[in-house]
């Protein structure tokens, strides 16, 4: 769609709609005047932020491997000094059960 028309559509002056369009290409837009654009083209505004590193599933698993490794890590530090860590399963399989808590338990510091 041509500025003349979205201008016509959104009752605004084809200035306010070349102001608009320079505004995005600066980044200076609002959300609020993408979503009255968008209404106007009979479409409607996606805003999303993608995860760079893959999907966010894994993101969190990585997150949560991270926090649980360390929690196991120094557990076993523990029970070494106590003489007791015979009998206790992979240290792989722990991690990954304790990583499952976490994310289920969605604790306020898991990011830190």
């Amino acid at each position: 769609m041509n500025a003349p028309a979205l201008a016509e559509r959104l009752g605004i002056s084809r200035n306010n709609i070349y102001a608009a369009i320079q505004n995005e290409q600066a980044g200076t837009i609002s959300v609020n005047q993408l979503e009255k654009i968008a209404e106007a083209m009979s479409g409607r505004l996606v805003y999303a932020i993608i995860p760079r590193e893959g999907p966010v599933e894994a993101i969190v698993m990585a997150q949560a491997r991270t926090k649980a490794r360390r929690i196991i890590q120094r557990t076993r530090a523990h029970m070494a000094l106590e003489e007791q860590s015979e009998g206790l399963r992979s240290e792989a399989e722990m991690i990954e059960e304790l990583a499952a808590d976490i994310i289920r338990e969605g604790r306020r510091d898991f990011w830190q």
